[in-house]
């Protein structure tokens, strides 16, 4: 197995560990807030997800004020989380006991994939 699939393998292993219980609503404000993943198709892969029901679940989250949609031009948008959306994210994780060093972990992981 190449590197780059063995990251993913350990990103994906780690993430399904601190985010399990997450429903989808949150683990879309989790992918955009502490991912930095925004497009709506990179989103869409990483959750494995159809992008109409991402856009739909995108949809629900704009109309709690959790998420915004920036357009970026003709075909291109980007996902934001808005503060409220951000707390409670910050809620979740801390309900399901998410560490700073899970969050660090993850976050090593992804910067080895960029």
């Amino acid at each position: 197995m190449n590197a780059f699939l063995e990251t993913i393998s350990k990103l994906k292993l780690t993430l399904d560990h601190c985010i399990k219980k997450f429903s989808n609503s949150y683990k879309l404000l989790f992918c955009v807030e502490k991912m930095q993943i925004t497009s709506p198709k990179e989103v869409s892969k990483f959750l494995g997800m159809a992008k109409s029901n991402l856009a739909i679940l995108a949809g629900k989250l704009r109309l709690q004020k959790y998420l915004t949609q920036e357009k970026i031009n003709k075909k291109e948008i980007k996902y934001k989380v808005t503060s409220l959306g951000l707390k409670k994210l910050e809620e979740k994780l801390q309900k399901n006991k998410i560490t700073e060093q899970d969050m660090a972990k993850i976050t090593q992981i992804a910067k080895e994939l960029a």
